[in-house]
């Protein structure tokens, strides 16, 4: 799966409704959204920690570094919450664990992305 499929997914997990803007960077546009070019904002959780941040609150995932309790931390982990009773959420098949490769703070997003593209897929486990 590419980029833009995944954050097609993810959006669709997220009940984001998505325009392709093909201005050759891989940003979307989410037109729903408040305004900030003629009624619509960029939006791209693979590259703005605010729409990460936001979709990994809206889908109730959890963001964990790893490992746990030793230092340093070397990966992230993101997983729907344990607490969530729908069977779906539940399913580890929609965890995303990204190694930091240097960049914590992009592994984390693209991991927050990868999770809700998995939910955004269905039953489809997203590599």
């Amino acid at each position: 799966m590419n980029d833009r499929e995944m954050l097609e997914r993810a959006a669709k997990a997220a009940g984001i409704r998505l325009e392709w803007a093909d201005y050759g960077d891989g940003v979307f546009r989410a037109p729903q959204h408040a305004a900030r070019e003629a009624g619509r904002i960029w939006w791209n959780p693979l590259a703005d920690d605010g729409d990460a941040l936001r979709l990994a609150v809206k889908l109730g995932l959890q963001v964990t570094q790893y490992p746990i309790y030793e230092m340093p931390k070397h990966s992230v982990v993101v997983r729907p919450g344990i607490w969530n009773s729908d069977a779906n959420m539940a399913d580890d098949r929609h965890s995303a664990v990204e190694a930091y490769d240097g960049d914590p703070y992009a592994a984390t997003r693209r991991a927050i992305t990868r999770a809700a593209a998995s939910l955004g897929a269905g039953d489809t486990e997203v590599t």
